[in-house]
């Protein structure tokens, strides 16, 4: 268990302190006013950190350090009394730090110090000297603030551990090293790694205030002078990671969406154009989701946007929770969010978003005293694009169709195409009906023949609409109207095959609904096949390129796949 242990003889100074640390911190502080105490109170396990005063009633010369710092305990002495003596002595014991008994602003620092010490154990730190008694000091001095330390006795050596340890944020190098110097290995760290990502400090007992200029002009942060004080050394490291955690939390908050922590729309685009062409270098698979909750206006409308709020948050919590640091989610705006996956199997994904939708519709949301339910609209681009924003205006197609879809749907653009191609093959067999309609009746058709076709589009269970009847009206007219010219049944038919072809390609180029037949193309293909064709037949053709377009758009919006 996370304990703080405050060893302190004034109770309301140990109250204040108490309370202050577990309000700010969230963590169990336990105290002890007297020496005795301490001695019981290290006897259970669990301290993580503790604040010391120097003089007890029971032991005035700061043996509760001693005492605490045998158990590996990182303490902070809170002292009334400071004389370069007892400074001496409090930093020859090794602790973090030591603060005076001022006012409330000491008791901040405190506060301040135990978040830092906390959050120094994830901060990796390289300590690059060819003296191994230097190397050790220095290394020793940095394990007492918690960091994890990495060694090197050259720039070689230091450069080998980057590439092992890249996300290093902080190195401590001397400048006068064999095999390769301070000044070379700044160079060569700074090539890939700024000042906001990694932090550098110069360390050297030559040269004079000219060598500091020097090494941070060409891309040090700061610069330290042997032999050093523990305390300085503590000040100018500490300041250093300090900014660095200031510029990430700026960084991170213009990248990450207010209500949810999320990463914003900007930071989607900028990243996954990056990451996209990771991908597509290393010949691995990625796709995009845009995921929307169903009715989400009537949810604010019915429950009050504090609620409204509540389900976004409850959503972004569930897609963070769902998904890899390696995978992008972020909310685009309202109750829209994005995803970008990589390094996933094609067959796998739409797996991985139904799941998803299926989990989110058997939640059950509670607000007050209102059990709320949602469900949620996702549309998959699944197809390798050339960049990021064509994959989400694909992937917007198919939300759009997931919602046209009656909602709480996955759509995916492999799944579309799927059903592009039953919709392309229902085209193809109603051009070919209509033409054998025309031949079987071209001299017999009356008004109760198209009872008869239409008999027999429905025994092939087509779904026809207005829009579609009037296309295959105006296609079966126009065949019809081509059985009146010079032209043969066989090469009427073979000319339709033809066109159907040219159809075909276009549409699995670019399912481009205009211009779905070149005319002027279809023209020379027919003539370079031998045909000879008179001012009525040409123009026959052309309506028939026309109304393949119509009818394609026809049988696309009434089947809603775009």
């Amino acid at each position: 268990m996370d304990k703080i242990l405050v060893v302190e003889d004034s109770k309301s100074l140990a109250n204040l302190l108490k309370e202050e640390i577990e309000k700010k911190i969230q963590t169990e502080v336990v105290v002890a006013m007297t020496y005795a105490e301490a001695i019981k109170a290290v006897e259970s396990d669990g301290f993580s950190f503790a604040i010391l005063d120097y003089h007890l009633p029971d032991a005035n010369d700061g043996e509760a350090i001693d005492l605490v710092l045998s158990k590996n305990i990182p303490s902070i002495v809170f002292t009334s009394e400071l004389n370069d003596d007892i400074r001496d002595k409090i930093w020859s014991k090794r602790v973090v730090d030591y603060v005076l008994k001022e006012d409330s602003r000491s008791i901040d620092y405190i506060v301040y110090m135990i978040k830092r010490i906390k959050a120094n154990a994830s901060v990796k730190v390289l300590v690059v000297d060819d003296s191994s008694s230097y190397r050790i000091q220095l290394s020793s001095l940095l394990r007492i603030h918690q960091y994890k330390v990495y060694e090197a006795s050259n720039g070689l050596e230091a450069m080998s551990i980057m590439e092992k340890v890249p996300d290093i944020k902080l190195i401590l190098t001397d400048i006068h090293m064999p095999e390769m110097d301070g000044y070379k290995l700044l160079k060569k760290v700074r090539a890939g790694f700024d000042k906001e990502a990694l932090a550098i400090i110069g360390i050297s007992s030559y040269g004079d205030r000219v060598l500091s200029a020097k090494f941070i002009k060409l891309g040090a942060n700061d610069f330290i002078k042997k032999p050093f004080l523990s305390e300085e050394l503590y000040c100018r490291v500490t300041q250093n990671i300090e900014m660095l955690t200031i510029i990430h939390e700026n960084k991170e908050a213009s990248n990450r969406d207010y209500l949810t922590g999320l990463y914003n729309r900007r930071y989607f685009f900028d990243v996954g154009r990056k990451l996209l062409s990771g991908v597509k270098r290393g010949n691995s698979y990625s796709a995009v989701a845009m995921l929307d909750i169903d009715h989400f206006k009537r949810i604010n409308d019915t429950y009050g946007h504090d609620v409204g709020d509540m389900v976004i948050r409850m959503i972004a919590g569930v897609l963070k929770d769902r998904f890899r640091e390696s995978d992008i989610v972020a909310r685009f705006g309202g109750e829209e969010f994005c995803v970008l996956v990589t390094n996933i199997k094609r067959n796998a994904v739409y797996g991985v978003f139904n799941e998803l939708r299926a989990f989110i519709e058997g939640m059950e949301i509670t607000a007050a005293s209102l059990k709320i339910r949602i469900t949620v609209s996702i549309g998959v681009c699944d197809d390798s694009m050339n960049c990021i924003e064509d994959m989400i205006k694909k992937a917007d197609v198919m939300l759009y169709a997931a919602k046209n879809g009656g909602r709480n749907k996955v759509m995916s653009s492999s799944a579309e195409k799927t059903t592009f191609e039953k919709e392309l093959q229902k085209m193809f067999d109603l051009i070919r009906l209509a033409n054998k309609f025309a031949v079987t009746y071209k001299d017999t058709w009356d008004s109760s023949s198209w009872q008869t076709f239409f008999s027999a589009i429905t025994k092939k269970h087509i779904e026809l609409n207005e829009n579609v009847l009037y296309d295959l009206r105006h296609i079966l007219d126009t065949v019809r109207s081509l059985y009146e010219t010079s032209m043969s049944s066989k090469e009427i038919e073979a000319a339709i095959n033809l066109m159907l072809a040219m159809a075909a390609t276009q549409l699995n180029t670019s399912k481009d609904m205009c211009g779905l037949i070149d005319f002027e193309q279809l023209l020379k293909e027919l003539q370079s096949s031998g045909l000879t064709l008179t001012d009525k037949s040409a123009s026959c053709f052309y309506k028939l390129a026309e109304s393949f377009g119509g009818l394609y758009n026809s049988i696309l919006f009434n089947t809603q796949v775009i």
